[in-house]
């Protein structure tokens, strides 16, 4: 029987599927292994930023901290901590002209302390010597918690941008720190007049009673001259007169850097501001980009609200002579 036993093994050993069987195991294990070797290297995507940025798009990071912190209810409770983040950027103008002149701008961002969480886990995988520290418990947030978590974040802030260019100038801590929906989303509901004061405004929407606003521009040794002279008609605030002020942007400009502010003129509908707003660019640049010309509402007690806006086309404006025009406002709705 041993006999019997010892031929069965040779027989299966010579068994041209045997060994079809053991290359297919040796293949297998073999892909296997490279695939493990040749793994893709720790990502540098977030579960809430589904694609990678780097310093080329958004910029170098100088310092960021958590400035304050906002409550909120959907879908369930939790809180947004507001992060103020420093970064320089060079503009398509400056690159194209080889000037390696930096501008630093100021950006807001929102974050979940979980989302905080799962950046400092990832840099803790990408850079395992680092020593971050962050603290983490599933208690439930309130107002004391936030508290805290806001040094807590802070410090982890601080102890990031310490650390080398390698770490600090990452792609994982570019993304962290990128424009999300969630952040403009946040960001423009600041500025954005709510249902209920819309309801409150109230204006004569005859053609010759259209709320207007005077602006004169003016491009001369490099700078562009904004000149908002006065504006007409603007609507009554709960029968009120507004207390309006005027605001300018340049678009784009995700870094807001290019907002500008004037003075508050106390209950006018037809406001004179003679505010003047200076611009220092390339013509080139200039031409590419829209001027936002705004009029708010300064209410001290309920937050402030757009009363109308404009937007100027600057590739339309013959800059040979000094463009001063009446702009009919486009967003007021009654």
């Amino acid at each position: 029987s041993i006999a019997h036993f010892t031929g069965l093994i040779v027989d299966s050993l010579n068994s041209t599927w045997t060994t079809l069987n053991f290359l297919i195991h040796t293949f297998a294990q073999t892909t296997s292994s490279s695939s493990s070797s040749n793994t893709m290297p720790i990502g540098t995507t977030l579960s809430f930023i589904p694609k990678t940025y780097t310093i080329a798009t958004d910029g170098k990071i100088k310092s960021a901290h958590v400035v304050s912190y906002d409550k909120r209810t959907h879908p369930t409770k939790h809180y947004l901590y507001k992060l103020k983040v420093e970064r320089e950027v060079i503009s398509d103008a400056m690159m194209i002209n080889h000037q390696n002149t930096k501008r630093s701008c100021t950006t807001y961002h929102y974050r979940t302390y979980n989302e905080f969480y799962e950046f400092f886990e990832r840099l803790n995988k990408q850079f395992p010597l680092i020593g971050l520290e962050l603290k983490f418990s599933r208690q439930t947030e309130d107002k004391m918690v936030a508290q805290r978590r806001v040094s807590d974040i802070n410090d982890f802030l601080e102890n990031l941008f310490r650390l080398t260019l390698e770490v600090v100038d990452s792609d994982l801590v570019i993304t962290f720190f990128h424009m999300i929906q969630q952040d403009q989303q946040v960001n423009d509901s600041k500025e954005k007049p709510s249902d209920e004061f819309s309801s409150r405004l109230s204006y004569d929407a005859s053609p010759n009673n259209q709320p207007k606003i005077r602006v004169q521009l003016k491009y001369d040794s490099g700078k562009l001259f904004v000149m908002v002279r006065y504006a007409n008609s603007l609507p009554l605030i709960n029968g009120s007169d507004p207390n309006p002020y005027c605001k300018c942007y340049l678009f784009p400009d995700e870094c807001k850097s290019t907002k500008r502010k004037g003075k508050t003129i106390m209950n006018s509908r037809n406001p004179i501001f003679n505010d003047t707003f200076t611009y220092e660019m390339d013509l080139s640049e200039i031409q590419k980009c829209v001027l936002r010309v705004s009029v708010w509402n300064n209410a001290l007690t309920v937050g402030n609200h757009v009363l109308g806006e404009v937007d100027i086309v600057l590739s339309q404006i013959d800059w040979s002579k000094e463009n001063a025009k009446d702009y009919t406002f486009f967003s007021i709705d009654p």
